[in-house]
């Protein structure tokens, strides 16, 4: 099937000519398709909400393993100077790696700033555990409907590395 402009529909949507998917992943899912050749200005905006979409929903996990790449990746998707492919790529390779003691205990506590003035249970009350602070996040953005936390990867991902 061809798209008018000369390439196969299956080579835009990231699939060979056998069919199979060579899109890059983040945390077992499929990043999103690359976007087609730029024929409107309006393709560009594409791109940038769908990198800040990405990074929106992975910026806790990043924090959770390197800050600096956390404040470097930021700015870069604010300013459309990440396209989301790339950006998957650089998630992948930080997400491998096992957040550090301190960046985990910073990520929740940043999350933890985003249900903390409706919390049932004082931040006190849950003492220095950081995953027991994260399951206290995940049951508040639960409980208070939290749609931008609830679609944060950290409240799931990060509870792989509790026992390692």
């Amino acid at each position: 099937m061809d798209d008018g402009a000369g390439e196969p529909a299956a080579q835009l949507a990231g699939l060979d000519a056998s069919g199979a998917d060579h899109r890059p992943c983040v945390h077992g899912r499929l990043a999103p398709a690359p976007p087609r050749p730029a024929r409107r200005a309006q393709a560009h905006v594409v791109t940038a909400e769908t990198a800040q979409r990405l990074w929106q929903r992975h910026k806790y996990s990043v924090l959770a393993r390197d800050e600096r790449a956390y404040r470097a990746i930021g700015p870069a998707v604010a300013r459309a100077e990440i396209a989301s492919a790339e950006l998957a790529s650089k998630l992948d390779e930080l997400l491998a790696r096992p957040p550090s003691a301190g960046g985990l205990r910073n990520a929740v506590e940043h999350m933890w700033g985003h249900v903390s003035d409706r919390a049932e249970r004082h931040r006190t009350a849950i003492g220095d555990d950081p995953f027991a602070l994260l399951a206290a996040v995940a049951h508040e953005a639960r409980r208070q409907d939290n749609a931008y936390l609830l679609e944060q990867t950290a409240l799931s991902e990060l509870f792989r590395w509790q026992d390692g």
